[in-house]
Formats: structure tokens, C-alpha cells, sequence
């Protein structure tokens, strides 16, 4: 016997809206029994997308870890963050420390006013240093 522990993260990402992100994650973390983390919520109309993926999923609120940041309006994370006058921490970014992590993210936004990061550089920089895999 093998005292591995199956652990696995996942980055799922796409680079418009209603691409099927949040669906994608459901089935992931309903079948996976995974944890669920979305760092920046941009948008929200009648919930987030972690409310949807929990629904969609049929899990427990355990299962879904709280967003860094949520901003009003559905747009690149940098230019909603600048619209609701808020600058964008990225140690609060960091990945939580649990096993099996679900991790949505609109992976393909350049913000060159407060913060000069790639951030899809940067997501695959920090899973490839974990071991874990990106999508």
C-alpha cells in the first residue's frame, strides 16, 4: 500500500465570459470532491460564481473558499478593480493550502496602471513550483 495522498490542484481558464468556466469548475469539484477558489469575482448580477459552483455542484459552503477580491462590475479584474477604486494585492492571491483545489481564474489580463504583473504568468509560475497542473 502507497500512503500517497491523491492531491491535485487545477487552474481552469478561459479568456471571455460565458465560456463555461464556472460549469467546468462544477464538474470538477463535484466529481472531483474538490475545493473551489475564485480569487477575483468580477461581476456580480445575481451571484457569484462560487455561489453558482456550489450550487451547481451540490457541495457544502466548506468546499468553497471565500474570493480575495469582488468587484461590481463583469470586467477584466485590473479595470474593474480601478472602478471600484481598489488595488490589487498579489500576496492575497496566494494559493490555499488544501488538497484537491478547483482554482478558476480569467487567466489573460495585463494591468499596466497599478500593478505591472502577468497574470497568467504568474498563475502558471506558482502551480508549475507546486507540482499541480494548469488547464
Amino acid at each position: 500500500m502507497s500512503s500517497h495522498k491523491n492531491i491535485f490542484k487545477f487552474i481552469i481558464c478561459g479568456t471571455d465570459t460565458d465560456i463555461g468556466k464556472t460549469l467546468i469548475s462544477s464538474f470538477f469539484v463535484k466529481g472531483l470532491n474538490s475545493f473551489y477558489w475564485k480569487p477575483i469575482q468580477s461581476g456580480i448580477e445575481s451571484q457569484t460564481d462560487s455561489q453558482t459552483v456550489e450550487k451547481l455542484a451540490q457541495v457544502s459552503k466548506e468546499k468553497i473558499i471565500k474570493e480575495a477580491y469582488v468587484f461590481t462590475k463583469p470586467l477584466s479584474p485590473h479595470w474593474a478593480a480601478e472602478i471600484d477604486q481598489k488595488t490589487i494585492n498579489f500576496d492575497m492571491l496566494r494559493l490555499p493550502k488544501v488538497q484537491r483545489l478547483i482554482n478558476c481564474r480569467n487567466c489573460r489580463w495585463i494591468n499596466g496602471s497599478n500593478n505591472t504583473q502577468f497574470f497568467a504568468n504568474r498563475s502558471n509560475k506558482t502551480m508549475e513550483s507546486s507540482g499541480n497542473t494548469c488547464m
